[in-house]
């Protein structure tokens, strides 16, 4: 009887195990100009992908200090890249300065339902993307343009597990106390100059 109801205690606790969710920025609100975000079940990469380099059109027509709609984004959620993925891509992905969030499914409105969570090696194009106009990114990928020539990876992300006041990775002992850091969609708007950084850390984290 003792095992039997083990038994159904497990099983019952996994049917009512509850995936992750993040909210997912997938575009700008038509009436206020504001982002819009969703509620979607997250799933971590588990495969490394390689892409082509990104191009000088897509580094020149990226939005500032937005996830959406910013240069690794336009590159990244182009229809011609899907096939390099094994996985469906849906719809344009969110990047922040470290990780990607691709849409995977979506329901019939189009709402992203599904993504997948990945860590990509293009910090410096997103710096470019918040810390540079228009006029400075042409003139600085014609001094330089082995940035064009690099390859975009992505790889599975890294897990943390997070506690209060603090942060542990790996290891139990090796903890340490760190400040407020912004990160994500609050870091990008700060690096823009869209908002403070005091206004910012009052902030909810977008994702």
């Amino acid at each position: 009887m003792r095992e039997l109801a083990k038994s159904f205690m497990s099983s019952k606790h996994k049917k009512t195990k509850r995936r992750k969710t993040i909210r997912f920025h997938f575009g700008v609100q038509k009436r206020t100009g504001q982002p819009s975000f969703v509620r979607v079940r997250v799933s971590l990469a588990k495969r490394t992908v390689t892409l082509p380099p990104i191009t000088a059109k897509c580094i020149q027509d990226g939005q500032r200090g937005m996830t959406y709609g910013c240069a690794g984004s336009i590159w990244i959620g182009d229809p011609a890249l899907a096939k390099y993925f094994p996985h469906p891509v849906v719809g344009l992905p969110a990047v922040t300065r470290t990780t990607l969030v691709i849409p995977t499914k979506a329901d019939r409105g189009g709402m992203p339902t599904d993504v997948m969570k990945y860590k990509h090696n293009f910090p410096h194009i997103v710096d470019m993307n918040d810390k540079m106009s228009r006029r400075q990114r042409e003139r600085f990928i014609a001094e330089h343009p082995e940035i064009l020539e690099r390859e975009i990876i992505l790889r599975p992300p890294t897990i943390q597990h997070f506690r209060r006041g603090g942060v542990k990775t790996g290891n139990s002992k090796n903890r340490q106390k760190r400040s407020v850091v912004l990160s994500g969609a609050k870091r990008r708007a700060v690096d823009a100059g869209f908002i403070s950084k005091g206004f910012a850390s009052t902030l909810k984290e977008a994702s």
